[in-house]
């Protein structure tokens, strides 16, 4: 069969213990303690109708999102939802919440007999980044896996510049994945 490699983000996890003191910095681990101390509460969500408002909401934030359109901009209420009712059976989602909004959101999905899990979609809104959703939102990711023993998180594509640096500096690695 033809095969080549595709360069993703992965990360190992042993225990988030290990996680959070050997393959993150002091600097990350100060960024997750602000989103906590700002007020920002992270936890394991059911996908209901009121997360699916949330998750339009944060997509609705803003038309460009890295200086590019953004491709989920606009989309309705029952597009969102069936979108990201796509392999549900095994997926979690972790939603971010400020004052009881939902500010960021991790979709999870479970492969390879649960011994990896890959992001499906990260996304936190604009207006609150200076919140850190997302670095928390990683951060109990990392938790969940490790409480399930699943020793693989892949963050999507290896990428180039601040993303890289993001997904770095959060303890993941380029890891070349064969696809056949």
């Amino acid at each position: 069969y033809y095969m080549e490699f595709d360069n993703m983000a992965g990360l190992h996890v042993k225990d988030f213990k290990h996680w959070w003191e050997k393959q993150i910095d002091t600097k990350n681990r100060t960024v997750i303690r602000k989103a906590e101390k700002a007020g920002v509460v992270v936890k394991l969500d059911d996908y209901t109708d009121e997360f699916v408002k949330g998750i339009v909401s944060i997509y609705n934030e803003s038309p460009m999102r890295q200086g590019k359109p953004f491709w989920h901009y606009g989309k309705d209420f029952d597009t969102v939802k069936r979108a990201n009712e796509r392999q549900i059976e095994r997926s979690d989602f972790i939603g971010a919440y400020f004052n009881d909004e939902l500010i960021g959101f991790i979709k999870l999905v479970y492969g390879d007999g649960a011994r990896v899990v890959r992001t499906d979609q990260i996304i936190s809104k604009i207006a609150y980044r200076d919140k850190k959703p997302t670095n928390a939102l990683v951060a109990k990711a990392v938790e969940i896996c490790a409480s399930k023993n699943v020793p693989y998180f892949l963050y999507a594509y290896w990428p180039k510049g601040s993303l890289a640096d993001f997904k770095r500096h959060m303890g993941f690695q380029e890891m070349r994945i064969p696809r056949y």
